[in-house]
Formats: structure tokens, C-alpha cells, sequence
């Protein structure tokens, strides 16, 4: 019994945790934008929100990596990136998955 009770304790705590830290899908009409080459101080490919919040896609599919195309994506916020010159190291956006993406 008492091996029981810790047990039953730390899947209750594991379930709800992942519960409420899961981030939630959201839509919004997004421009993709092309920031020059990680390799030469560049971000890459970006997504830019109509709101002018810049986001880095951990997977943007290769057919909309075009400059300046207006998508439609289902999206997920993750953590913050950095990239650029960028001397004090502060984040330059956030990261998403990508859950969906079609061409306006």
C-alpha cells in the first residue's frame, strides 16, 4: 500500500501537467518571408503574423518557401530563437510547428 499511494501520486501529477502545459493550435493568415542565410548571419525562413510578430518555422514545408507568400497556417508556439548578429544574445522571436498551410 504505502508503494501504491507514491505511485498513484506522480502519475496523477504527470497527467495533470500535461493537461495544462500542452499550447494550443491556433490559425491566422501569415506572410513567409525569406531573411537570408542562416550560414551568412541570416534567420532563414520566417512567418510573419499580421500583427508583425515574427516566427521561426521548425517545419515549413519546401513548396512555401517563396518570399512574400500569403498563407493561411494552423500553427503552435514553442519556445524563443536567436539568429542574426546578434551581440547580446537576446531571442529574436519564437519558434512554430506548423500543423497546416495552404496558399491564399
Amino acid at each position: 500500500m504505502k508503494k501504491i499511494i507514491p505511485f498513484m501520486l506522480v502519475l496523477f501529477i504527470i497527467a495533470s501537467c500535461d493537461k495544462y502545459d500542452k499550447p494550443s493550435w491556433e490559425k491566422s493568415q501569415a506572410t513567409v518571408s525569406y531573411a537570408g542565410p542562416i550560414a551568412l548571419d541570416g534567420c532563414g525562413w520566417l512567418i510573419i503574423l499580421p500583427n508583425n510578430e515574427v516566427y521561426k518555422p521548425e517545419n515549413l514545408p519546401e513548396e512555401f518557401m517563396i518570399n512574400d507568400l500569403e498563407v493561411m497556417i494552423t500553427y503552435k508556439i514553442l519556445e524563443t530563437f536567436t539568429c542574426g548578429i546578434n551581440p547580446d544574445n537576446t531571442p529574436r522571436g519564437r519558434i512554430i510547428r506548423i500543423d497546416g498551410i495552404e496558399t491564399l
